[in-house]
């Protein structure tokens, strides 16, 4: 989470830069993160564009999970060898940026990544996750 003067800091970059579409809401509770993600026209993701290793590269964050019931496209800001790349590929999700030009790119051509099937992403449910680690450990 970000200190006030981060979260300050970023309100007054995007303010400056001109970003209107653009809307930074306060630190909130759960339940309304829920609603507004419900709401929102894409989700961000962020992870590091320098993994420290090759490890880092498997780490995946549980908001990938999360995001991939919602219908808005995903927009994961990491490196093209992170497995969040493949998640996203695998489901048609979202897709990864790098750099401005594919941030772009992504945003003024998102619309094949809207949820529109279910089963592709069930796989990836906690209800299945938990299935197959419980047939894991039997």
């Amino acid at each position: 989470m970000a200190t006030k003067q981060e979260f300050d800091d970023l309100r007054d970059s995007i303010s400056i830069n001109g970003y209107n579409n653009v809307e930074l809401l306060d630190p909130t509770n759960a339940e309304t993160v829920r609603k507004e993600t419900i709401n929102a026209d894409i989700l961000l993701l962020l992870e590091s564009l320098n993994p420290q290793s090759e490890s880092d590269l498997g780490v995946l964050p549980g908001k990938l999970f999360e995001n991939l019931i919602y219908k808005a496209p995903i927009l994961a800001i990491c490196s093209q060898k992170s497995f969040i790349k493949k998640i996203l590929d695998e489901t048609k999700r979202g897709s990864i940026a790098e750099t401005k030009e594919q941030i772009v790119n992504f945003l003024q051509n998102n619309e094949e990544f809207k949820l529109r099937d279910i089963d592709q992403i069930f796989k990836y449910s906690r209800k299945n996750q938990t299935e197959k680690f419980v047939e894991l450990i039997r």
